[in-house]
């Protein structure tokens, strides 16, 4: 295992993706992750959510914006100023985003300030779940607060008719930054959105670490991912493609690492798997670079096939 390796499992260990379908479960830690996927997919009966998933439309009044203000009232209100700079308050507040399946809506809250210097960086943002007929709301969270919340792409990763709703974050904002991946899922049992778990029981995948090659032992740090149905079953999976070079050895080249893994879900049961083979490695990144071909990854010729690591 690289010093990387070591840095980031221990950095994103502390940290924690949004789930629907087959209903939001923990990964179970007594069996390796192929073999829990494959039996809790034998196992599983899926169930339905028996509701049309549907974006409340912001931009024009509507009965379920009205019930969510009116529920909402409170986390709404701006914060009163405060003497001390070490506290943060956030005059401006605002939902951004409403989804609906059943009685089961996914409220997202806005934070931010009306300071020049702070309002482009200083935006937390909240995701409750909120119940039209029982009224009772349910605050969603991770290890990490939700800065600079952006939402990704519908995704349907089990089966099911809701979708999962994914989205990037940044597990802080005065600080090297970890960009995280994670999505929100409509449980059908309980009929409320709640955060989906990833492998490790983790609340997001990490796409990014601008911390990374900080102290001068890493460099060419890149990486890009996708969600996709790469291998063709049907589910949609999250792959992730990283590049760098590490000083192992003072006086001797930096190595060259490339990893690519794909995440994938049965039964509600997270999956990780890391692709050895250089070809399968070279046919996904050229996937990804197809659906993304801006990524700085994507401009080099270089296909990055020498390998420092992989499990497949």
């Amino acid at each position: 295992m690289t010093k990387l390796h070591r840095a980031r499992r221990v950095c994103f260990g502390m940290l924690g993706v949004l789930c629907v379908a087959a209903g939001c479960k923990k990964q179970d830690h007594g069996e390796a992750p192929g073999n829990a996927v494959e039996k809790k997919a034998a196992e599983a009966t899926p169930i339905r959510a028996g509701c049309r998933f549907e974006w409340v439309d912001l931009a024009k009044p509507s009965p379920e914006l009205a019930e969510v203000s009116r529920a909402f009232e409170q986390e709404l209100r701006p914060d009163p100023p405060s003497s001390d700079p070490g506290v943060s308050t956030y005059p401006i507040k605002r939902i951004v985003r409403l989804a609906r399946c059943g009685d089961a809506i996914l409220v997202v809250l806005e934070k931010g300030s009306a300071e020049t210097k702070r309002k482009d960086w200083d935006r937390p943002f909240e995701l409750y779940d909120f119940n039209l007929t029982t009224k009772q709301k349910t605050g969603i969270t991770a290890s990490w607060i939700f800065w600079l919340l952006q939402f990704d792409e519908l995704a349907h990763f089990e089966d099911g008719d809701v979708p999962d709703i994914t989205f990037r974050s940044m597990s802080c904002t005065e600080c090297e930054p970890v960009t995280m991946l994670s999505s929100v899922c409509l449980d059908p049992g309980l009929q409320k959105w709640e955060l989906r778990k990833w492998p490790k029981d983790e609340d997001g995948i990490a796409l990014f670490d601008s911390s990374v090659g900080v102290d001068g032992s890493t460099d060419e740090y890149e990486t890009i991912y996708g969600i996709a149905d790469f291998d063709g079953k049907g589910y949609d999976e999250v792959a992730l493609w990283t590049h760098y070079r590490e000083l192992i050895e003072k006086d001797k080249p930096p190595a060259p690492v490339t990893t690519l893994s794909v995440y994938s879900f049965a039964g509600g049961v997270a999956g990780e798997t890391e692709v050895k083979d250089e070809d399968e490695m070279v046919r996904l990144k050229a996937r990804l670079c197809r659906m993304d071909p801006k990524n700085t990854a994507c401009k080099k010729s270089s296909s990055h096939r020498k390998s420092g690591s992989g499990r497949r």
